[in-house]
Parts: structure tokens; C-alpha cells; sequence
């Protein structure tokens, strides 16, 4: 009975002590997991809390915003050109913007692509100054395709011809003479005032009379008494030799020469790319004649000649800008 007793009392222990076990292991259990819990959601806000960090909207750029402000700021602002129905309505504008008498200018325009023209003052025969050395080239090309001369024909130097001004026949150390091809390139593309003396000088000594030779090889009528006096010309009389240049293969020479002389200068002065010119300027008046050609094609011709110090360096740049625009907007606005 005694031995039963202290058996109970041991049992009990051991049971008390298991559950006593069990109780640590259990709260032991809860705290660890506490413990991760709680920790997870440290590291949790952590996270959270840096993929929330941002800069401000300000200081953010995208690649393509970047790219975007590189272009814009890149781009030139170009002054949108008007919008004409027509050469009249152009050159009516444009002779008010720069307040022009028309009185003291002769104008003509053709347009290939249209067949329209503009004249203003086109039979008045004016002092044309350079321009008329286009006319003599194609004078002297005439006569070599009729074999009266040839390219390498020598022209002597003469120093009575001698005059002021461009090119290495006037400024050069003058040479015994010079091959045809070179006295006509002088007289166009640096506007060789001695050069075209010489040209001028052996027409009449072996031609006949200068200004009637340029008025026959011109194709026109003539009603200005003027027009007889040298170096004299009327707008339509040079257009007439224009279209020869740009339309007839025997004058392609020339046609080269023009398109790649003058550059930025009076009807080239805002752009050089596809126009042939050949300007003039006697004291304060300005001239110029010219054709541009696209896509190998000659568009338009342009012929301004001006007296009493009509007309100016500006006007001729601008009225040509806008012509080849009111052709682009006409013809090529796909």
C-alpha cells in the first residue's frame, strides 16, 4: 500500500514535469513566431518604403522626352512663306513690301511648268550692264557651231581694253592672248569686264555691229529707240536669251558656268542650289537675270533690270525665294 503510493506521487511528477515541458515548448513556439512575423513585416515596410522613394516629376526625363528637346531644340524657325494663286499677286506684294516705284523697273517671268508669264515695263529698254554677257556667249557659241571660230580660236590682249573689276584677265598678269572658251568663262563667271572688251572689240572688227548682233541672236521686236544704244536691253529681250540657255544643248557651257557662279549674291542671295544667274550693276542700279532648274528641268526664268536707283540686293534675294516657292507650292505639292 505504501509502495503504491510513492508510485502515484512519481507518476504525478513525471506528468507534471511533461506538461510543464509541453507549456515552454508551446510558448517558446509563439515567440519565434512573433518573431518572424514581426520581422517580415520590418523588412516588408522597408521594401515598401523604398520603392515609394521617387524624385520629383520636375527632375524625371524620359530617353524619348530627352530626344525630343535635342530635336526641337535643334530645328531652325523658318518665317512660313505666303501662299499666291499667282506670278501677278506675287510680284504685286512683293513690289509693295519693298515700296518699289514700278515705274523705274522692267520685270519678266516665265514659268515652264504653267506657260505663265509676268511682265511689267518689258519693251523699255534699259542700261542692263552685266546681264548683256550672257547674251554675247551665246553670240560666240553661235558663231562656233557655224565655224567661224572655235574654242581654242586666241584672243589678243589688248591693253586699251582693259577695265576695272573681276576676274584674272583684268587682274592677272595679262598673257599675248587667251583661248575663246576662256574669255567667254572670265566674262561670265567673275564678270571679267576686259574680257568681254575683247569679245565686244573683235565683233566689230570681224562681225559687224555689236548691238544689232545682240538684238538679232535675241529673237524679239523691238519698239524703244534705246535699244540700239550699247549695252542696252529690255527685260523681254533677255528672257528671250534665257530660254535659249536653258532649253538648246548647244548652250549648255554656258548654262554650267551661270548655275555655279554668283553664289549668295542678288537673285542667289538666299539660295544657291539649281539657279543660274548672271547679275549687273551699273552705279546705283541693280540687275539680274536668272533660271532654275529641278530634277534636271528648268522651272521658271527671271529677268529684273532697274533705273534710278530702283531695286536693291534684298528685294532681288527675296522676290526669287519666293517665286521658287510659289513654283513649289504651283507645281510640286504632292
Amino acid at each position: 500500500m505504501k509502495e503504491h503510493k510513492y508510485y502515484l506521487i512519481l507518476v504525478t511528477s513525471i506528468l507534471s514535469i511533461c506538461l510543464a515541458s509541453v507549456f515552454f515548448l508551446i510558448r517558446a513556439q509563439k515567440s519565434n513566431q512573433l518573431v518572424e512575423e514581426s520581422t517580415s513585416s520590418i523588412v516588408a515596410t522597408s521594401l515598401s518604403s523604398s520603392n515609394d522613394v521617387s524624385l520629383p516629376e520636375s527632375s524625371v526625363s524620359t530617353h524619348s522626352e530627352l530626344e525630343e528637346s535635342e530635336e526641337s531644340s535643334s530645328q531652325e524657325v523658318e518665317e512660313s512663306l505666303p501662299f499666291y494663286n499667282s506670278a501677278d499677286e506675287l510680284m504685286t506684294d512683293m513690289l509693295e513690301k519693298y515700296a518699289m516705284d514700278p515705274s523705274n523697273l522692267a520685270i519678266s517671268y516665265y514659268n515652264f511648268n504653267s506657260g505663265e508669264t509676268y511682265h511689267l515695263n518689258e519693251e523699255v529698254a534699259m542700261m542692263a550692264a552685266s546681264t548683256n554677257k550672257v547674251t554675247t556667249a551665246v553670240m560666240f557659241t553661235d558663231l562656233v557651231n557655224q565655224g567661224v571660230l572655235t574654242w581654242d580660236t586666241p584672243f589678243v590682249y589688248n591693253p586699251a581694253l582693259y577695265e576695272e573689276g573681276g576676274g584674272t584677265i583684268t587682274n592677272g598678269t595679262p598673257q599675248a592672248s587667251y583661248p575663246l572658251e576662256e574669255v567667254i568663262y572670265e566674262s561670265l563667271y567673275y564678270s571679267d569686264n576686259t574680257a568681254w572688251n575683247m569679245l565686244i572689240d573683235w565683233y566689230y572688227r570681224n562681225i559687224g555691229d555689236f548691238q544689232e548682233g545682240s538684238k538679232i541672236v535675241s529673237g524679239v521686236d523691238f519698239i524703244d529707240p534705246n535699244i540700239n544704244i550699247v549695252n542696252y536691253a529690255t527685260s523681254n529681250m533677255l528672257l528671250s536669251v534665257l530660254n535659249k540657255v536653258v532649253t538648246e544643248p548647244q548652250y549648255d557651257f554656258i548654262k554650267q558656268t551661270m548655275l555655279e557662279s554668283q553664289d549668295d549674291l542678288f537673285l542667289k542671295r538666299e539660295f544657291n542650289e539649281g539657279f543660274g544667274a548672271k547679275y549687273g550693276q551699273y552705279e546705283d542700279n541693280f540687275h539680274d537675270i536668272g533660271f532654275y532648274i529641278k530634277d534636271g528641268a528648268p522651272q521658271y526664268l527671271i529677268v529684273v533690270l532697274s533705273t534710278h536707283g530702283a531695286g536693291n540686293e534684298e528685294f532681288l534675294g527675296d522676290l526669287n525665294l519666293h517665286l521658287r516657292q510659289y513654283n513649289e507650292d504651283q507645281f510640286h505639292s504632292y
